[in-house]
């Protein structure tokens, strides 16, 4: 006797089919948190490094506070 091969044409089983959809569901949710990880962790570093910028670049006022994005002065 031949070996016969394992995958059969035609209907796949629905539980195979439901465990494939929910595999490759969790794999694009994996994708997307990591995405957005790594996007927030860039955002951050550019408001920090922007913010450094400004700070640096102000030179004459006293500045009491640095805040990502916003500096505030010290009012006489």
């Amino acid at each position: 006797m031949e070996p016969r091969m394992s995958m059969q044409r035609g209907r796949a089983s629905p539980a195979r089919a439901a465990g494939a959809v929910a595999l490759g569901a969790l794999a694009m949710g994996a994708v997307a948190v990591g995405a957005m990880a790594i996007g927030a962790l860039a955002i951050r570093s550019l408001a920090i490094r922007k913010a450094a910028i400004r700070h640096a670049r102000i030179g004459t006022l006293e500045v009491d506070e640095l805040v990502i994005g916003k500096i505030t002065r010290r009012d006489s």
